[in-house]
């Protein structure tokens, strides 16, 4: 959202229903065509990028010179098979800017050429990798995530947390994806209010990640795993979007396990408002983030 050149509400609003009307597979095929796995040059010109690899897994950084400051892990979202796209680092860099931190994008392995559990294991990897350097310091890293990738930031987050080793300070999650069986009884009413995603579209990117699974394992489906023990969160999510329903379950499981809970419904906002329009509902979205990473990393 960082960009003047982003889109206000009412534009993302026209071209998004415009973009949705497409086939499906001409649909994927403009997910695929507009993937940028490096910042556009704007942001580059103006952020030091440094671009790094570990067992083959690409993950860049943006103002590695702060990382003492605190770093910002981003699982960028895509729905598992598509992304890092250029709003995705407008919105990093925006956080990068205001919390003058370092981030970092992993470029994790996609489907249908790598299903699950590569997004997992590809972001473990990495943040584990950055542990053993020495980047990551306690209580000075968060993980932060929009839609699929807000939910894998949950997912990896419980990973580290049952391994012990390494947690995050706390989380930042955009629109998360957290029920993967789309089997809340409400999700059919706000589908319809839906611009950016639909039933059709995740179904085709569901069998590409997790042909064949369980899709209530809590790997793929974080609203069914155990969070009585993670850090604080930071969650928003605009009323107009298929996910709503589960995410407000989502937000009162957190409630109920006592975690430190942040969370904001805007109203009429589409999907991952924050990071793909330029507004008063994003600036503020993101002026609450930036507000919620520098007191939970100690900033």
């Amino acid at each position: 959202m960082a960009s003047n050149e982003t889109m206000d509400m009412e534009t993302a609003r026209r071209q998004l229903t415009l973009f949705s009307k497409l086939p499906v597979q001409v649909y994927e095929l403009a997910l695929r065509m507009v993937r940028m796995p490096k910042p556009p040059k704007r942001l580059a010109q103006t952020h030091n990028v440094s671009r790094e690899r570990v067992s083959r897994i690409p993950y860049i950084w943006i103002n590695k010179q702060n990382a003492s400051n605190g770093v910002l892990i981003h699982t960028h979202g895509g729905g598992y098979t598509a992304g890092p796209f250029e709003a995705m680092w407008d919105w990093l860099c925006e956080l990068c800017d205001h919390t003058e931190m370092a981030g970092v994008l992993i470029d994790y392995r996609k489907a249908s050429k790598a299903p699950y559990p590569a997004a997992p294991d590809d972001v473990q990897t990495v943040i584990e990798h950055l542990a053993a350097q020495g980047n990551l310091k306690g209580g000075k890293w968060a993980i932060v995530g929009d839609s699929a990738g807000g939910a894998l930031s949950l997912i990896v987050c419980r990973r580290l947390l049952d391994k012990g080793e390494i947690v995050p300070a706390c989380l930042v999650v955009c629109s998360p994806f957290v029920n993967m069986a789309l089997d809340n009884p409400d999700t059919s009413k706000f589908e319809k209010l839906d611009i950016s995603i639909s039933r059709k579209l995740l179904t085709r990117g569901i069998a590409k990640y997790a042909p064949g699974e369980d899709l209530k394992n809590p790997e793929l489906s974080p609203i069914n795993a155990r969070i009585d023990d993670f850090p604080p969160v930071n969650m928003c999510v605009g009323t107009n979007e298929m996910f709503l329903p589960d995410i407000r379950d989502y937000r009162d499981r957190l409630a109920k396990a006592g975690v430190e809970l942040e969370y904001h419904e805007e109203p009429e906002a589409i999907h991952v408002y924050p990071i793909i329009v330029n507004s008063d509902e994003s600036r503020r979205a993101v002026a609450s983030q930036t507000k919620f990473l520098l007191t939970r990393l100690n900033t």
